[in-house]
């Protein structure tokens, strides 16, 4: 349903004007056009003392400057800004060589101690430079397009595959920004917000800069899934309000912690405090309270998993154990930031089709707490790097046990009995669907590629061939289902289930792993396989805030937990 959308500001309808092409030239990075009203409306909530400060010129300039961090431009080639020689100098000793520097944790607390020092030398350009630059990474650690299902959205399903969602669906704070309507949404979001320093301890408020990242996540991931029901084709008049806010509030998030850090730099200036230093302590203690916080955060957090987190009593056991994680920050993942979505697409399967789960949470899976496959007799793990040597060696012990193991790869971890002896990296001499390379570096070859299903998997039309209807290997996004793997040799005990095809040459990309008896032990499916709407297009409407497979990977998917449930007879 298309919602009308009211007459504009007239204010805010200019800056949009100014920075509709930005949201081309952008996309690749964290709110695209929406840094420019997101500061500008910062700077209007900037304590007079501060304002007072800066000429209109250099108020001015936090808005110009807001895009300034998404740059890999050394500081010395800047054509915008000439840096003090002390900041240059300061940065340099941090080994951070352009601004794309200031996204990291150390970046944003090297940021905030060149504020302080900008306010302490009362040099107002300096201000107004590292206050956008502070402004725009403390907006994007909300920046709605991090969460894993708006994200999949703006570099996949739009940005990528150009399928065809709701008009009505938003994916950048410019657009809730641009009418008298959407102004009064923030404004009233705004409205009770007074700037409150971080904290009188420099140390301590060092290291609240460094997690502010994880706080910010979780506000996102609890609100991903409403700004991506905006583009649902069933969304109500209502939801789509309800979404607008959703990123309205994220925008306005942005906002105010950024101003609080601005604030607190300039009270840290004017009261006397002693020099701001970066030490190794406090980025132990960084590290000490992230890993802590990101220990304790609660999978619910995390919107993509809502309403699947709950199983009826009758799935108690036995069921398929799902392995998932939450989300960190930006695209930080110990499993693959895709995960997200099929995970909670193998969750919605399983519970549509009234097959018991029990839903894992990858932190708790340890050695010293194995699992009894007569309890759990398939686990299921989209695995990405699968970089937890807990969680390893407890899949390692599962196995052993006889348990059986659907993994979506990613990496195999030698988890998989003879079908890890098999799979081979072969990245280097095969044209893969999916690059490691960050940006579209297939296109001279992908139209070539098509995809065969085999045995189980086979298509009711045995010799049926699948080409990519849209390129995987987008030009931007951390959404890209890599997988490097491949069995490119015929091996006992495998049986194959795909086939990668180019031209008269063909490689099994996907296999069962069979024990002695011929019976099946695992499964390896490369990630691109199962990825939504790589193979087929939507034929009918669906929400992107619900994850669900497309019906290729519907069709793979329980076919494979068919075949690793069921008690198969010797292969022949």
């Amino acid at each position: 349903m298309r919602k009308e959308l009211p007459s504009p500001h007239p204010f805010l309808a200019i800056v949009a004007a100014a920075v509709a092409s930005l949201i081309l030239t952008h996309t690749a990075f964290p709110w695209g056009g929406g840094h420019d009203p997101l500061n500008e409306i910062a700077v209007e909530h900037l304590p007079a003392p501060i304002r007072q400060m800066l000429t209109p010129e250099l108020q001015h300039k936090i808005v110009e400057w807001s895009h300034a961090p998404d740059d890999f431009t050394p500081w010395e080639e800047q054509t915008k800004i000439t840096l003090h020689p002390d900041d240059l100098a300061f940065l340099h000793s941090l080994g951070m060589n352009h601004p794309y520097a200031l996204h990291a944790p150390r970046g944003q607390a090297a940021n905030f101690i060149l504020l302080t020092n900008a306010f302490r030398e009362n040099a107002p350009e300096r201000i107004a430079y590292w206050s956008a630059c502070l402004l725009h990474t403390f907006a994007d650690e909300a920046a709605a397009n991090h969460d894993p299902l708006v994200h999949f959205i703006t570099y996949g399903f739009k940005g990528g595959y150009q399928i065809d969602l709701s008009e009505s669906g938003v994916l950048d704070f410019v657009e809730v920004t641009r009418t008298t309507e959407d102004r009064a949404t923030i404004d009233n979001l705004l409205k009770d917000y007074a700037p409150n320093p971080l904290g009188t301890d420099p140390d301590d408020v060092l290291v609240k800069i460094m997690l502010h990242g994880l706080e910010a996540n979780v506000y996102l991931t609890e609100r991903g899934a409403r700004v991506a029901h905006t583009f649902s084709q069933d969304a109500s008049e209502a939801e789509i309000t309800d979404g607008r806010k959703a990123l309205a509030e994220l925008g306005c998030y942005g906002i105010r912690t950024g101003v609080d850090a601005i604030l607190t730099a300039y009270q840290f200036a004017t009261s006397g405090a002693t020099t701001l230093t970066l030490t190794k302590t406090i980025q132990q203690t960084y590290e000490e309270q992230r890993t802590t916080f990101l220990a304790n955060r609660p999978l619910s957090h995390d919107a993509a998993y809502h309403g699947l987190l709950d199983t009826p009593a009758h799935h108690d056991s036995p069921a398929i154990g799902v392995i998932l994680e939450p989300s960190q920050t930006m695209n930080k993942s110990d499993l693959s930031f895709t995960s997200k979505w099929l995970t909670s697409a193998t969750m919605r399967l399983l519970r549509d089709t009234d097959t018991p789960y029990r839903p894992l949470d990858l932190r708790t899976l340890t050695p010293a707490h194995t699992q009894d496959p007569a309890d759990l007799p398939v686990i299921i793990i989209c695995a990405g790097a699968l970089r937890p040597a807990p969680a390893r060696q407890w899949l390692q012990a599962y196995a052993e046990k006889g348990g059986h193991i659907l993994l979506i790869g990613g990496e195999h971890a030698d988890l998989l009995g003879p079908l890890s002896e098999a799979l081979i990296d072969v990245s280097e001499n095969t044209h893969l669907p999916v690059t490691s390379r960050y940006g579209q570096n297939n296109t001279t070859y992908i139209d070539n590629l098509s995809i065969r299903f085999l045995n189980e998997f086979a298509d009711e039309k045995p010799d049926r061939t699948f080409p990519f209807l849209h390129n995987p290997d987008t030009k931007s996004g951390w959404q890209k289902p890599k997988c490097n793997y491949a069995l490119p040799a015929t091996t006992p005990n495998v049986r194959p289930l795909a086939q990668l095809i180019e031209g008269t040459d063909t490689i099994d990309i996907a296999g069962v792993a069979l024990d002695q008896d011929g019976r099946p032990m695992h499964i390896f499916i490369p990630e691109y396989l199962i990825s939504p709407y790589l193979l087929t297009e939507p034929t009918t409407p669906f929400d992107p805030s619900r994850p669900t497979f497309d019906p290729i990977a519907t069709r793979l998917m329980k076919a494979a937990i068919k075949l690793l449930r069921s008690e198969q007879s010797p292969a022949k």
